[in-house]
């Protein structure tokens, strides 16, 4: 059996002693890439041929030996690494459409222009914490 929902939620042990591997399958590996692409290339609009690009990246970072165990997405902690190569993806896709208003440098690979460009969640610490 294949289980995907909207949350996360543990693996279940089968009394048969299988593990069963459940599945978040929302917005979560999609739409970080979406907005990344959609921001640092400034895509004029966005297209079902676009998402088509998102799902077909998501599913080709997915190992044989983990979709055979019911495994259908990469791990949330990937998440950062994987919206790079889902924004990328898309901005591939745009291109090919002529919908990319600020493209990436030509002298660099897309995935590692959008990881240089993604935001890191940083702040300075302003009072000490005792």
């Amino acid at each position: 059996a294949i289980f995907a929902s909207g949350s996360p939620f543990p693996s279940v042990k089968m009394s048969d002693g299988r593990i069963m591997h459940t599945n978040q399958c929302n917005n979560i590996y999609s739409f970080p890439g979406m907005g990344l692409a959609v921001s640092t290339c400034g895509l004029r609009r966005v297209t079902d041929e676009m998402f088509h690009a998102s799902a077909v990246k998501i599913a080709s970072l997915m190992s044989d030996k983990d979709v055979s165990k019911g495994i259908l997405f990469p791990p949330l902690a990937q998440l950062r690494d994987v919206s790079a190569h889902v924004a990328a993806a898309i901005v591939e896709e745009a291109m090919k459409q002529n919908l990319v208003r600020d493209p990436p440098p030509p002298d660099e690979e897309i995935v590692d222009f959008m990881v240089t460009s993604m935001w890191i969640p940083y702040y300075d610490v302003l009072v000490p914490v005792h």
